[in-house]
């Protein structure tokens, strides 16, 4: 399971590059485990990054959730993940104490 663990989110294609399909046949290097549980300290730095102008992340997340195939499509390097599993766990704390 610990290939499965992933922190950091910071944009959607960095979600689809964690479970994406292989460009081709010869792609090693695409993960063969498609399940990601990512776990997040602190769901207020979650928000920050939602909230970027233009950042992919929230459409994402959404595809994943709905079960959909998360691809981008963007002219240099496009990535597609059929079939993932993608959980995510936030933690958050009151620092107003």
């Amino acid at each position: 399971m610990n290939g499965c663990l992933a922190s950091g989110l910071s944009s959607g294609q960095g979600l689809i590059s964690q479970v994406r399909d292989p460009v081709d046949k010869t792609d090693a290097s695409a993960p063969t485990d498609k399940r990601r549980l990512v776990l997040e300290q602190e769901f207020a730095q979650v928000l920050k990054v939602l909230s970027r102008e233009g950042n992919t992340l929230s459409p994402i997340v959404r595809q994943a959730w709905d079960g959909d195939a998360l691809q981008t499509m963007v002219r240099n390097n496009p990535l597609r993940a059929s079939a993932a599993h993608i959980a995510i766990l936030c933690g958050a704390t009151d620092h107003a104490g």
